[in-house]
């Protein structure tokens, strides 16, 4: 029976990562300049290992605690290209220094256009005009693909330099495979409204500690309580007692349903890695919030804990949570 389980748990966190692959098609008709781009994106999963030149330097005058690397590829237009290692990885390319904001806001903005016309505009877009530390503007590009998009990986910035007036323009790509969002279809039938008003006004609440521990019942969950971790806040709720692995699946999908429905088209929804003893994770965040570092968050987990347990005892070991963290 075990064995059966762990095949299940298997064959859910593989379609799961397959959905998430990161792979950008080349245009039928490439310039170099398409080329060279797409073929970097393409090398973040593996953390640019294929594009990593020989040490330039254990750090330089930019990045301060940093090996900098030759980049074997580089995108024309642009006068250097860097593969950076510290605490992550990422690939810079420089596209020249100017006088003045306005005539590198120009040349910002010209980049960025060229950049979503490489990807045939299926980039989605976000802008920050206020800036932080040396960083005066940047854009950030997400690649859009069918139902969904990735998380943005691509930063265009400027940025001031040291002992200059001047501001230069520069490209940033992030290693790793980002997190594909899903768009929820719109005016699906809802299946629960006190449901979802009561998903949507525990959603609300997280700002005061000194608040009930358990804002709404939200049946036919109960309320486990709120607890922190670190610096980050959980109101969770839990269903258990479940005949087998089938009705919790089935009530599984009833409430991952009803949040889709229910949230609407203002909300994206991604599935988490797996780790024994959850064999099911997804999270809802809203979309505005997609790239705020602190941002409220539904996640919806489905445990198995016979997977770490030598009985099975499904009507303890079958648990789902609807937790809602900030």
């Amino acid at each position: 029976m075990k064995g059966k389980l762990l095949l299940l748990v298997f064959i859910i966190c593989a379609v799961a990562s397959y959905s998430q692959r990161f792979e950008i098609p080349f245009p039928s008709k490439s310039d170099k300049f398409s080329k060279n781009f797409i073929t970097a994106l393409n090398n973040a999963p593996d953390k640019f290992l294929n594009l990593k030149g020989k040490l330039l330097a254990q750090f330089d005058s930019i990045h301060k605690k940093s090996k900098v690397y030759e980049c074997k590829i580089n995108i024309p237009g642009a006068n250097a290209a860097r593969y950076i290692e510290d605490s992550t990885y990422y690939l810079e390319f420089f596209f020249g220094e100017y006088s003045n904001l306005d005539e590198a806001v120009g040349a910002m903005n010209n980049l960025t256009a060229k950049l979503r016309s490489a990807l045939n505009g299926r980039a989605l877009l976000i802008q920050n005009k206020e800036g932080w530390d040396k960083i005066i503007r940047e854009n950030k590009l997400g690649y859009v693909y069918n139902n969904g998009f990735f998380h943005y990986n691509m930063a265009i910035q400027l940025t001031t330099i040291n002992n200059s007036s001047n501001i230069r323009l520069v490209l940033q790509i992030f290693h790793g495979r980002p997190v594909f969002y899903n768009w929820i279809t719109p005016n699906l039938p809802v299946g629960g409204f006190n449901f979802i008003n009561a998903v949507k006004n525990t959603y609300t609440y997280f700002a005061d500690d000194a608040r009930a521990k358990c804002p709404n019942d939200i049946p036919p969950y109960t309320c486990k309580g709120k607890s922190k971790s670190n610096d980050t806040t959980f109101v969770t709720y839990f269903k258990k007692g479940f005949d087998g692995i089938h009705s919790a699946g089935t009530e599984y999908d009833v409430t991952f349903f009803n949040l889709q429905a229910g949230l609407g088209h203002d909300y994206v929804y991604w599935s988490l890695p797996c780790k024994a003893p959850a064999i099911k994770q997804y999270a809802f965040v809203k979309f505005e919030d997609v790239d705020k570092p602190k941002r409220k968050t539904i996640l919806l987990t489905m445990y198995n804990n016979a997977l770490i347990s030598p009985t099975v005892d499904y009507k303890n070991d079958l648990i789902i949570e609807l937790a809602f963290t900030y």
